[in-house]
């Protein structure tokens, strides 16, 4: 059973293994939560087990948001009309999944699964707004309660939504990696 999905943007390189550059970032919170029973012995052990498969038989998932191999979040072409109902039905099938608990990898990830929640049709401008007044109504990282944002009856409402510090190396902010093991004990258990 899947306890909990990653969410994140997309992947950035075109491999199966997950979070490469990050491993210590992502997969050390994952050991150091407990939730990654031992940390490999070498980069070989690594690359063949850091996958979707492996991550499914330790009850968890990788989901990203947008389709394909992209290396930034600043070059998603946010105006590709095609890519946002990509982006829709992927959050739908977040929305209506088994899974209770949705951990998104940064603040970007979160901003588009609110978005294409809330909005039919895409627009950049409108983007940017709705980015403004999420980020007015609460910057920090953690659990988040989904009536803050105008969603008081929504399927989404019976998941656990966390919002982690993004594991990218080109992320701005600083990575707090002791949120990330708090939430993931909280929800391993």
């Amino acid at each position: 059973m899947i306890k909990f999905s990653i969410v994140g943007t997309s992947k950035s390189k075109n491999e199966d293994v997950y979070y490469i550059n990050e491993r210590m970032k992502m997969w050390g919170c994952l050991f150091l939560s407990g939730v990654l029973p031992n940390y490999w012995e070498n980069i070989e052990q690594f690359y063949s087990n850091a996958n979707q498969s492996f991550a499914n038989k330790l009850g968890f998932e990788f989901k990203d948001l947008v389709p394909g191999i992209i290396s930034n979040d600043k070059s998603i072409n946010l105006e590709d009309k095609e890519l946002f109902t990509e982006i829709r039905k992927c959050t739908r099938e977040l929305i209506f999944s088994e899974v209770k608990n949705l951990l998104f990898n940064g603040k970007t990830a979160f901003h588009l699964f609110l978005f294409s929640m809330v909005f039919e049709e895409y627009s950049l401008s409108e983007f940017k707004k709705f980015k403004k007044f999420i980020e007015a109504k609460d910057s920090s990282y953690g659990k988040r309660n989904l009536k803050d944002f105008f969603l008081d009856d929504h399927p989404v409402l019976k998941k656990n939504i966390i919002v982690l510090p993004n594991t990218s190396s080109r992320s701005k902010t600083g990575f707090d990696e002791f949120i990330w093991i708090k939430n993931l004990k909280e929800i391993s258990k």
